[in-house]
């Protein structure tokens, strides 16, 4: 088992590349848009952002490839990708 975070990046490419996947082959689910979802793109990561409160994203900050209420709902996601 591997996790992947928001710690350095060199660590977690270290984490993808002994899982054996590609990293637009991973998903990270995140809360902030700023650290979380920022970060995932920048590593090429697929982007979700879990915003349970439904919070505005404004236009400067980095727009998820999806974004979801609850962690339950990230299985319908994932049946149709």
């Amino acid at each position: 088992m591997a996790l992947i975070t928001n710690d350095s990046s060199d660590l977690q490419r270290d984490k993808l590349k002994a899982l054996g996947i590609e990293p637009e082959k991973a998903w990270h689910v995140g809360d902030s848009l700023d650290t979380d979802i920022a970060g995932a793109r920048a590593a090429s990561l697929t982007a979700v952002r879990l915003n349970r409160t439904g919070q505005i994203r404004h236009e400067s900050q980095p727009e998820p490839y999806f974004e979801i209420r609850t962690l339950a709902s990230l299985t319908a996601i994932l049946k149709f990708e």
